[in-house]
């Protein structure tokens, strides 16, 4: 029995794609073991968001990059900074 059978909750098929209404999506192997390591260790949070930012903007060849919770946190984000430009 798993946590899902214990709930009571259905599983189903997902025959649409990526949606979170369906819980995502099935994360690739190498996903869950970067989880397990991650929750397996302690860093500073400031630290890892900064060096993953840094990481993600040399990936995609631009000169900054963010990682937020979600993509209304991101557009708020983004909102922001137009607003306030430089200040």
């Amino acid at each position: 029995m798993d946590i899902y059978d214990e709930l009571g909750v259905r599983k189903v098929i997902n025959g649409i794609a990526t949606v979170t209404v369906l819980g995502g999506s099935i994360m690739p192997p190498e996903v869950v073991m970067a989880m397990i390591f991650a929750s397996r260790n302690f860093v500073s949070i400031d630290d890892l968001q900064k060096k993953a930012g840094e990481k993600i903007a040399e990936w995609t060849q631009n000169e900054s990059a963010f990682i937020c919770c979600g993509a209304a946190a991101g557009l708020a984000l983004s909102t922001a900074a137009c607003i306030t430009r430089t200040d």
